[in-house]
């Protein structure tokens, strides 16, 4: 909804996260893809999960695996963490070994 309450993305998902980087994950079919401020996909439902994008980066999951895409869409971490986070700082853990990235 914009400020005066009209409809900018007709109701039409199973659920929705907050735009960032003027993208926001939703859910259709039980998967999770990302739309644009109009409602567009930008990158078409695909993933078990996903999360909102930070410093032009989201984390998805398949299988139970960790991995980034760009706000284009463009997988840049191949899903084969546990576990991953977009902030400042992130920290991975792969074969029982935490690692750090510092942006």
């Amino acid at each position: 909804m914009d400020t005066t309450g009209k409809w900018v993305i007709d109701p039409q998902f199973e659920g929705v996260a907050g735009f960032a980087d003027s993208r926001a994950p939703v859910k259709v079919g039980g998967r999770i893809g990302y739309v644009d401020m109009t409602g567009k996909f930008v990158v078409n439902p695909q993933y078990d999960q996903g999360n909102e994008f930070n410093e032009g980066y989201a984390s998805f999951a398949n299988g139970g695996k960790w991995g980034f895409i760009d706000t284009g869409g463009k997988e840049v971490c191949a899903a084969k963490f546990w576990r991953l986070e977009t902030s400042a700082t992130d920290w991975r853990r792969r074969r029982r070994r935490w690692m750090g990235i510092h942006r």
